[in-house]
């Protein structure tokens, strides 16, 4: 999806603005994230960060609750793994939490 070219995109919803941004980092972000365009490079880093607080949040909840399905813990241990090698060591702590608990 290209924002540039007006993908998936509300008008209405746009802003445009300049920024100065640091070139290496940009880099970096476009390798990480497989983009080219400054535009979708922003966009995709911001996506990123909203659902690094939605799993976050979705950790605490699975983790916290009174229930706990097991399978469905696992398979999303493992896609977490999969996805977000950040997420590594909390999702191991948590594993080795949830085996040693009653």
């Amino acid at each position: 999806m290209s924002y540039a070219t007006g993908g998936d995109i509300s008008w209405s919803n746009v802003k445009r603005t300049s920024l100065l941004l640091n070139r290496d980092k940009l880099r970096e972000a476009q390798r990480s994230l497989g983009t080219t365009g400054v535009t979708d490079t922003i966009h995709a880093a911001l996506d990123e960060v909203a659902r690094k607080e939605e799993r976050a949040q979705a950790l605490h909840e699975l983790f916290t609750g009174d229930y706990l399905d097991h399978e469905w813990a696992d398979e999303y241990l493992e896609r977490e793994r999969r996805h977000n090698e950040e997420l590594e060591p909390v999702l191991a702590e948590i594993t080795v939490r949830r085996a040693s608990a009653p």
